[in-house]
């Protein structure tokens, strides 16, 4: 599949955030879109982890000068993780997303140091 600037952006951020491959990030949101497409020909909702579910319906086809190209109408229901995370962003409080980053910058941390005491 073709990545698009913004998405290929994101999934760079995710790589440096998380210290995972960008290959690695790339092959499991390539992955999940699979998962969409196979759920949404079943008439299935798809679990986003830690976000919440997401329906989708395509009731018709508009054509282009491209060929045909779906209408898709997406019904998003938030976990209630998900819910207390934008809360609690919202707040100002210590969210999970920042005790999440707080421990993968201190896991670099002490790779870094490792690596270092190596040399």
């Amino acid at each position: 599949m073709r990545l698009e600037k913004k998405p290929e952006k994101i999934l760079k951020e995710l790589s440096l955030i998380t210290g995972t491959p960008f290959q690695v990030c790339r092959d499991v949101y390539e992955n999940q879109c699979i998962l969409f497409i196979l759920n949404f020909l079943e008439g299935k909702s798809v679990s986003i982890p830690f976000i919440g579910d997401l329906l989708i319906e395509s009731p018709y086809d508009n054509e282009t000068s491209e060929g045909l190209e779906a209408e898709v109408n997406l019904k998003f229901v938030p976990s209630d993780a998900f819910k207390r995370m934008i809360g609690d962003a919202k707040d100002g409080k210590s969210t999970e997303v920042t005790k999440y980053l707080n421990k993968k910058f201190k896991e670099s941390l002490k790779l870094n140091a490792n690596i270092l005491d190596k040399e």
